[in-house]
C-alpha cells in the first residue's frame, strides 16, 4: 500500500517533539503519510498500516493514536477492538507511564462499553495489578482503576477491592496510593465511619508517622462532620489530639487535622498553639507554616465564630 497519491505540494501538519529526536528517513516518510490521512480523515487500510509503524518506533505519538481511533471507531469490529485492547497492554507492561496508551485504552474500553461488546472488567483489574507489581505508585494505572470499577458498575466490586485495600495497606501503611483509593471507595460502601475508624486504628499503629494515613483520618472526621455523627467525630478529634505528640517522632500529620478543626475545641486553641511551636523544632521543612500556624490558630478560632 503506497502513498504515491500524496500531491508534492502537500505541507504536512507535524506535530513537534518538546526533545529534537533523530528520527530515520523512513519514520519521516511515515510522519508525512500520517499527516495527510489525518488532514484528509482517511480512515483506510493504509492509514491504519501507517499508525502502526509510527507507534511502533514512538509510542508517544498523539496523532497517530488519535487517527488509529477514528479508524477502529469506524470499523466498529468487536474482534479488532478486543484485539487492540491486548496490544496496548502489551506495551504499557514495557512502558507503564505512557499517558497515550492509558488514554487510548480508556477510548477503546469505553467505545466497547457503549455498543455492549462483550467485556471482561476483571480482566482489566488483573492487568493493573500486573502494573502495580513494577510500580505500586503508578498515578495512570490507579486513575484508570478507579475510572473503571466505577465505569462497570462499582457495587460489582466494593467488597473484593475494600479487600484487596485491607491487605495492601497491612503490606505499606505509608503508600499514599492505598490510603486514596481506600478514601475513594469508603465513599461508595455500608461501612459505617465508626467500623472504618476502628479499621484504621489497627492500620495506622504500624506507622504512626504515616502522613497518607493521617490524612486519611482528616478525610473520615470531615464525613463524620458533613453527617452530623459528632460522637464519632469526637473520637477521631481526641485520637488526633492524643497523637500530635507521641513517645517516639512528632507525629507532625495529626497535628494536621487538630489545627484545622481547631474550632471543634475552641479549649485545645492553646495548647495547640504550643505545639505548633514545638513541632516547629522538629519538622524543618515546614517550620515556617508551624511558626504561622501557632498564631493563626487564634483567628480561625474567630472566624468559625462569625459563621
Amino acid at each position: 500500500m503506497t502513498w504515491e497519491d500524496i500531491p508534492k505540494e502537500f505541507i504536512p501538519d507535524i506535530e513537534q517533539d518538546i526533545l529534537q529526536v533523530t528520527y530515520s528517513e523512513e519514520y519521516k516518510v511515515q510522519l508525512i503519510n500520517l499527516s495527510y490521512a489525518y488532514t484528509y480523515n482517511e480512515l483506510s487500510e493504509r492509514a491504519f498500516a501507517t499508525t502502526q509503524l509510527i507507534l511502533s518506533q514512538n509510542p508517544y505519538q498523539y496523532t497517530a493514536y488519535t487517527l488509529r481511533r477514528k479508524i477502529l471507531f469506524q470499523r466498529n469490529d468487536q474482534v479488532l477492538l478486543a484485539q487492540e485492547i491486548v496490544k496496548t497492554h502489551n506495551i504499557l507492561l514495557v512502558q507503564p507511564k505512557n499517558f497515550q496508551q492509558w488514554h487510548h485504552i480508556h477510548e477503546i474500553i469505553e467505545f466497547t462499553l457503549q455498543h455492549n461488546y462483550y467485556f471482561d472488567p476483571q480482566l482489566e483489574i488483573n492487568f493493573t495489578d500486573q502494573v502495580f507489581e513494577m510500580d505500586q505508585k503508578n498515578y495512570h494505572s490507579w486513575d484508570f482503576r478507579i475510572w473503571l470499577v466505577q465505569r462497570c458498575g462499582i457495587q460489582n466490586f466494593i467488597k473484593s477491592e475494600l479487600a484487596v485495600t485491607v491487605k495492601l495497606l497491612l503490606l505499606d501503611p505509608l503508600n499514599n496510593s492505598y490510603w486514596s483509593y481506600r478514601a475513594f471507595l469508603f465513599k461508595f460502601s455500608t461501612i459505617t465511619i465508626t467500623d472504618e475508624f476502628e479499621f484504621y486504628k489497627t492500620i495506622i499503629h504500624k506507622a504512626p508517622s504515616s502522613e497518607p494515613g493521617w490524612n486519611f483520618l482528616v478525610s473520615l472526621f470531615d464525613i463524620s462532620i458533613q453527617k452530623n455523627d459528632i460522637d464519632t467525630a469526637n473520637k477521631i478529634y481526641d485520637y488526633a489530639r492524643e497523637n500530635c505528640i507521641g513517645d517516639g517522632p512528632i507525629r507532625a500529620p495529626a497535628l494536621f487535622l487538630c489545627v484545622d478543626n481547631v474550632w471543634f475545641r475552641k479549649e485545645d486553641v492553646q495548647h495547640l498553639s504550643d505545639t505548633c511551636n514545638l513541632v516547629a523544632k522538629f519538622d524543618v521543612p515546614r517550620k515556617n507554616y508551624w511558626a504561622f500556624m501557632s498564631k493563626e490558630i487564634f483567628d480561625i478560632v474567630k472566624e468559625k465564630d462569625a459563621i
